[in-house]
């Protein structure tokens, strides 16, 4: 995710072009209004992370990294006095279900899942909640409940617990992604599920962003706000140009699919339609949602990059390899990055690489992160001085520790003093 920027030669390809471009209409336009909002200021999450105490209590199976990187979280959501506690399942006592309880995990790992009082019931397959059941490997959902005591990061692998890490869970009281991707939104009603607290993304994104376009790589979805169909079509030919020279440039495989790229017009359409706050954009899979057509670059590459390679855990080598895009087609921003990254050498930036310090907490140069040019550099001295195949190796490794030892020979902190050496000279 980022918080800043990021030929027809025949009369026949003429004509598929024109029919590739042609905008569609879609179903009737539906107002914000009509969807349940969500909790601006996170305000039932933060109440959890300001209790006394919580019980953080993972499965009986061996740990994880994606545990490591829930508890990383959590100790960066709570207020520094409160205490948290880790236990696997068979370590609770009958005082610990009376506690505040952060599970985490997939919920056929656990024993007595009934007993944590969640409203996602467990199946045979997977895990129902509401009326519908959610059986896919990499279904997952977050909940917290309307009295701040409960939360849950649950669903059916340890994969789908990883595509709700890759979420803003907290804006709704549940989020529900299916095959790693949100699909569903919501908030109790009287303590309980109510089909006018829910939303199903889809179906709304198809009723609210109610105009189609598609291109060779793209289907893009906007509403009436965004502009008219002559600007879009210049646009989306541009972004085709741009996913052709990035395939060949970082030696991908040309995509079978296209990318669904939601493009909002302000950013409470984008903050209800997409659940991500902020003026960037994200990607999930194959879509980019974001805020204008600023961005639509930069999340491409985190597309194409993952589709083709790994989807990659690590936010500072999956927007390090974007950067790092960017800084070989454009000498002007790698120029401004070095000079960037030269006042920040001093700082610990092997522990924004293993993600022990999270990416958009480092230090900001005009409230964007420094961890943006620090990534990017980086990812090109690996590859400059390892190559690209090398790189590609390590990047889709669940332990950035681990994975780089195993993939470049030597400890993540003494390559990054060698780059930081490098930039130094």
């Amino acid at each position: 995710m980022i918080m800043q920027k990021f030929k027809t030669e025949t009369i026949l390809l003429l004509i598929i072009s024109i029919l590739l471009f042609t905008p569609q209409v879609n179903a009737k336009e539906i107002s914000l209004k009509d969807l349940p909002q969500p909790d601006w200021n996170f305000k039932l999450l933060q109440a959890f992370f300001k209790t006394a105490e919580f019980v953080f209590v993972i499965t009986d199976v061996e740990d994880s990294i994606v545990y490591k990187d829930i508890w990383m979280r959590c100790k960066q959501c709570s207020m520094p006095n409160v205490r948290v506690v880790v236990k696997h399942e068979n370590q609770l006592n009958e005082q610990d279900y009376n506690k505040h309880m952060l599970v985490c995990g997939p919920v056929h790992c656990f024993k007595k899942w009934d007993d944590f009082g969640l409203p996602i019931k467990r199946i045979q397959d997977g895990f129902r909640f509401g009326p519908d059941s959610f059986d896919d490997a990499n279904d997952g959902m977050f909940f917290v409940s309307s009295d701040a005591t409960r939360v849950a990061y649950a669903g059916n692998s340890l994969s789908s617990i990883d595509g709700l890490l890759r979420t803003i869970c907290g804006l709704y009281q549940y989020t529900i992604v299916q095959n790693s991707i949100p699909a569903h939104f919501g908030n109790f009603l009287n303590g309980r599920f109510n089909s006018r607290g829910h939303i199903d993304l889809k179906t709304a994104r198809q009723r609210y962003l109610n105009r189609t376009l598609t291109s060779r790589h793209y289907v893009f979805h906007y509403s009436d706000r965004i502009g008219d169909a002559i600007t879009l079509k210049a646009k989306a030919e541009n972004f085709d140009q741009y996913c052709d020279e990035a395939i060949a440039a970082l030696e991908l495989d040309s995509p079978d699919y296209k990318i669904h790229c939601y493009i909002y017009a302000d950013q409470k359409e984008k903050f209800i339609l997409s659940g991500t706050p902020g003026p960037g954009g994200v990607s999930y899979g194959k879509e980019i949602h974001t805020l204008g057509f600023d961005f639509v670059e930069h999340e491409s590459i985190h597309v194409l990059f993952k589709n083709a390679v790994a989807q990659g855990t690590s936010n500072f080598f999956g927007e390090g390899i974007t950067q790092y895009y960017e800084y070989i087609t454009d000498a002007k921003s790698l120029s401004a990055a070095r000079k960037t990254i030269r006042k920040y050498l001093n700082e610990p930036i092997e522990k924004w690489a293993n993600d022990s310090i999270f990416f958009f907490n480092t230090p900001s140069v005009n409230r964007w992160p420094v961890a943006y040019p620090a990534s990017g550099l980086f990812v090109k001295y690996l590859i400059d001085h390892h190559g690209l195949d090398k790189f590609k190796q390590f990047y889709g490794k669940l332990d950035v520790e681990a994975g780089f030892l195993e993939v470049y020979g030597k400890p993540l902190a003494d390559m990054v003093k060698e780059w930081k050496k490098a930039e130094q000279d």
